[in-house]
């Protein structure tokens, strides 16, 4: 089967950063990874990873945000957006017509609905992978013209043959809008083995940064967004750094969205006298994390948001550590408390730091974690898997013409 892969975005490039845009490069290679021909189509590019002809429109925005105010900036690229997705549906019948493809597959990108638009044209299956909700959208993403965007969200979950989402509260929430329950598929987000898999870099990850082999380390990774909670972490440091005298909290990532950036976080740190027992390394590349994971004796994940799978999770527990993680549906969809990890009530302070005091102090329990966690991933949420189980339902809907409108 030949897949035909949108990456809509017009100023990341697929090759670039982490979250969606991991998603989408670790998804297209379980596509190849179970036999299958993907043609990767973002704007002027195919199957490439150059990203010269997004330069342009990318460093146009740039030059505009020195100039002008945000929000006027945030209004331009928006409608840069919408104007974009018409003149990208040429592109995709470009490349359909070349390539003769079985089927598009897409994960929704703000404002655009072109690859609807082209597989109904071609009577191509159309799959669409959906993380958010609109509502969601709109804050996350601080979008103008919100009720077109979530105009455009819902003609194309509807319009969809095939509608990935990453927890059952999605596909409730999508069931209630009025998508047809049958054609919604819940995978959760997964993992590359490949990647993280252990290397035996964690010793070496501690000794480069000061940690000796007595300290215990709980770690967190990740883009520091928001929703992560990450400023949950002082008040847990302080309820609990008396009940381990060798205590380090590992932060691996960027903080670019963190408001103030890395230097606000480290002075709130030092006004409160705990910055001894935080080590944050900035952003590191993809390559490298799973050596700071397995110098991790703890992974956590301070906060997560309702309706998103946290990748996390499956890098985690690819490296067979223990995991702490707060009780939403999409972590539940995934674990078992007590048994594949320990679940805290959501922005709990006191639970999330005694679920940590518990695991410091339980050696037997942080290895019987760690393992069933790698049992289960390994299992069940590896990227070839749902690469796998998509292609398996677009199959049998290409087999009897069921796309077909």
């Amino acid at each position: 089967m030949k897949v035909l892969h949108l990456f809509n975005s017009i100023f990341v490039p697929p090759s670039e950063g982490s979250g969606s845009k991991t998603h989408n490069y670790f998804l297209s290679r379980g596509f190849e990874q179970v036999g299958h021909q993907v043609v990767r189509v973002q704007p002027g590019i195919r199957n490439a990873e150059r990203d010269f002809e997004l330069n342009k429109p990318r460093a146009f925005y740039r030059a505009l945000k020195l100039v002008f105010p945000k929000m006027v900036t945030d209004w331009m690229r928006d409608f840069y957006c919408i104007i974009h997705d018409f003149r990208f549906e040429k592109r995709i019948r470009e490349v359909i017509t070349l390539e003769k493809p079985s089927l598009i597959y897409e994960r929704f990108t703000d404002f655009h609905r072109s690859g609807l638009r082209a597989a109904k044209k071609a009577k191509l299956p159309y799959v669409v992978e959906i993380h958010e909700t609109a509502e969601a959208r709109r804050y996350t993403q601080k979008l103008n013209f919100h009720h077109y965007n979530r105009y455009v969200l819902m003609k194309v979950a509807t319009g969809a043959d095939i509608v990935v989402v990453v927890s059952s509260m999605l596909r409730d929430y999508f069931t209630r809008k009025g998508v047809l329950g049958k054609k919604i598929l819940v995978l959760p987000n997964a993992v590359d083995l490949d990647l993280f898999r252990s290397t035996g870099q964690g010793h070496y990850v501690r000794r480069r940064l000061g940690i000796s082999a007595n300290e215990m380390v709980v770690g967190f990774v990740g883009g520091m967004h928001p929703y992560h909670g990450i400023d949950l972490l002082p008040d847990v440091c302080e309820l609990i750094r008396n009940e381990c005298a060798k205590l380090k909290f590992l932060i691996v990532g960027g903080f670019n969205r963190y408001k103030g950036g890395l230097s606000a976080f480290k002075s709130m740190l030092k006004e409160r006298r705990i910055d001894k027992y935080f080590i944050l390394t900035g952003g590191v590349p993809i390559e490298e994390v799973p050596g700071y994971i397995e110098a991790m004796d703890i992974c956590l994940m301070p906060d997560s948001n309702a309706y998103g799978s946290p990748l996390k999770l499956f890098e985690y527990g690819a490296l067979s550590k223990p995991c702490i993680m707060p009780g939403y549906r999409p972590v539940l969809d995934v674990l078992v408390d007590g048994e594949s990890g320990l679940i805290f009530q959501p922005k709990s302070v006191k639970d999330m730091a005694d679920k940590i005091t518990t695991i410091l102090n339980d050696e037997v329990l942080r290895e019987s974690l760690g393992k069933n966690l790698y049992n289960l991933v390994s299992e069940k949420h590896t990227w070839h898997k749902n690469a796998r189980t998509i292609l398996g339902h677009a199959s049998s809907m290409i087999n009897t013409g069921s796309h077909q409108r």
